[in-house]
């Protein structure tokens, strides 16, 4: 694995050549998530994103919008590309649970994006810190 570090800009090579670039500076805008949460405008970028929120967490859409309203920037933790995206995914962890769930301990590792027309938000991770 080779990391560069250029200006809070993370570079590394894995084993496998894949190029994974992280950096501190989030893609998205904290009112653009919300914006869309608010409108229900949110969208499971996999199926095992959707078993995990589903199956796991017990969570129906409006309690995942309700988690996406109550992240903040100080949630925020790093945003990645993977190198076969076209976009970067903005990392947030945070304890926020939906109205009458017990608060998340560990708590959420969220990491989304916005899609092409900047009209829906892709969750690409939606699960409990540490849980994969």
């Amino acid at each position: 694995m080779v990391l560069t570090n250029l200006a809070q800009l993370t570079i590394m090579v894995t084993n496998n050549n894949k190029t994974e670039t992280r950096r501190n500076r989030s893609e998205h805008s904290i009112e653009a998530i919300h914006r869309l949460a608010r409108q229900g405008q949110v969208a499971y970028g996999s199926q095992r994103v959707q078993d995990h929120i589903i199956n796991y967490l017990g969570y129906s859409l409006k309690e995942v919008c309700d988690c996406l309203l109550g992240i903040s920037e100080m949630d925020y933790k790093e945003s990645i590309d993977y190198g076969d995206h076209k976009k970067w995914l903005d990392v947030y962890i945070s304890s926020i649970s939906p109205p009458g769930k017990p608060k998340n301990d560990p708590p959420l590792y969220i990491k989304l994006k916005l899609n092409r027309d900047c009209t829906t938000l892709v969750l690409a991770s939606f699960h409990p810190e540490g849980m994969l």
